[in-house]
C-alpha cells in the first residue's frame, strides 16, 4: 500500500471514530402546556427558566417554585400536574410509556409534537397584524387559504388598507373553474359578517375587496355539514381526555387540532378566546403573532 493510500485510510479512520463513538440522539418525550409562577429546568449546574412548548428529553430535571405549577404532557400520554411537592421532577421513558393506552392519547401527543416543532408559525395567516396605514394598499387578511367549519353562525371577512367605501364580492368556484356570484355588497367598515347559511356547504370560494383602484382577494373552503360534525365529534372525544381544571391546555389542544386540520380560521377564533381568558399565559403569547 502506498504512503498516499495509508494517509487517506488514516484520515477516514479519524473521521469515522467520533461518529461511531457519538451517543444516539435522544427524541423528546414531553413538553409543558401550562406554566404558573416559577418553573425551571436544570442545564448542567445551572437552573434556567422553562417555558411552555419547549421539548423535554429523557433525564431532564424540572424544579417548580413555591405556589407554582406546571402541566406536563408526555407524547401519547395523559397530562400530569407538577407542583413544588413533586420537585425535582425527572422526565423518564417509563413515565412516557405508561400513558400510551389508547388512540385518543396518541392523537393528543401528535398534536403537541407538531406545535413544539414550530407548526405555530402557520398562525401568521390567522391574526391581524398591526401595520402602518397606507391608503395606496389594500390587503385581504383573513380568511385566506383555509377551510371553515360549517357549524359556525357566520364567517367574518376582514381586510385593511384602502379607503371606504369598499366593494366586496364573494364567488363560488365550481367545476372546470366556473365562478358564480354569491354575494356583492358595498361596505363602509373593514369587515363583514356573512351568515354561513347563505353559503353553499362543501364549496370553495374566492372573495375580493375593491377600494378605488386597489384590490385584494382571498380564498376559503366551507366544509360540508357532515364533515364538520365528524370533526367536532372527534375533537369532543379528545377533550374528554383532558381534565376540565387544565383549561389552558384544553385551549392549546383544540387550537393545535384545528391547525392540523387546516381549519386556520377556526383555530384563530380559539386562540383569540384563549388570549382573552388567559392574557398573561406564556403559551398563547408564543403562539400569537401581532
Amino acid at each position: 500500500m502506498t504512503k498516499t493510500a495509508l494517509r487517506v485510510q488514516a484520515l477516514l479512520l479519524m473521521l469515522l471514530i467520533p461518529l461511531a463513538a457519538a451517543p444516539p440522539k435522544k427524541n423528546p418525550l414531553a413538553t409543558l402546556t401550562e406554566v404558573t409562577g416559577t418553573v425551571e429546568i436544570q442545564r448542567g449546574q445551572v437552573w434556567e427558566r422553562l417555558y411552555p412548548l419547549q421539548p423535554l428529553f429523557p433525564g431532564d430535571t424540572i424544579r417548580v417554585g413555591q405556589g407554582s405549577q406546571a402541566i406536563l404532557m408526555y407524547f401519547g400520554a395523559s397530562s400530569e400536574s407538577i407542583e413544588e411537592a413533586q420537585s425535582p421532577y425527572v422526565v423518564t421513558d417509563k413515565k412516557a410509556k405508561s400513558g400510551q393506552r389508547n388512540n385518543v392519547n396518541k392523537k393528543i401527543g401528535l398534536i403537541v409534537q407538531k406545535l413544539i416543532r414550530g407548526e405555530e408559525e402557520r398562525t401568521s395567516v390567522l391574526t391581524t397584524r398591526s401595520m402602518p396605514y397606507k391608503t395606496e394598499r389594500l390587503r385581504v387578511l383573513q380568511p385566506d387559504g383555509t377551510s371553515v367549519l360549517f357549524l359556525s353562525d357566520f364567517i367574518r371577512l376582514k381586510w385593511s388598507g384602502g379607503l371606504p367605501p369598499y366593494h366586496l364580492t364573494i364567488l363560488s368556484l365550481g367545476k372546470q373553474g366556473r365562478e358564480a356570484n354569491v354575494l356583492e355588497k358595498d361596505v363602509k367598515d373593514t369587515s363583514l359578517d356573512v351568515p354561513l347559511s347563505s353559503l353553499p356547504e362543501d364549496t370553495y370560494f374566492r372573495w375580493q375587496v375593491t377600494s378605488g383602484e386597489q384590490q385584494g382577494s382571498g380564498t376559503f373552503h366551507v366544509l360540508s355539514r357532515t364533515a364538520s360534525e365528524s370533526i367536532n365529534a372527534e375533537l369532543s372525544e379528545i377533550m374528554q381526555q383532558i381534565p376540565q381544571r387544565n383549561a389552558a391546555t384544553r385551549y392549546l389542544i383544540k387550537y393545535g387540532y384545528m391547525v392540523d386540520h387546516a381549519l386556520l380560521y377556526d383555530a384563530n377564533k380559539v386562540l383569540v378566546e384563549a388570549k382573552e381568558r388567559f392574557p398573561e399565559d406564556e403559551t398563547f403569547k408564543k403562539l400569537s403573532i401581532h
